[in-house]
């Protein structure tokens, strides 16, 4: 966050400040697919891509696949 004040007769010098929000639950991951492999049938082949930028809510660490 940068600051400034501003009269009639000019402008004082920029502040600025660095801060984070808290986290949060990240958003649904994005394009999810699951393919059962054509050679051996127990082996699935699974993507997909991060939540959107703007729905992850912090950095996240990992993922699970249950």
């Amino acid at each position: 966050i940068t600051v400034t004040a501003y009269t009639d007769d000019g402008n004082s010098t920029e502040l600025s400040e660095q801060f984070q929000t808290a986290s949060s639950y990240p958003g649904l991951v994005q394009n999810l697919n699951v393919v059962q492999d054509t050679v051996f049938a127990q082996t699935l082949n699974i993507t997909f891509n991060c939540p959107k930028e703007t729905m992850r809510n912090g950095r996240i660490t990992r993922f699970v696949l249950r």
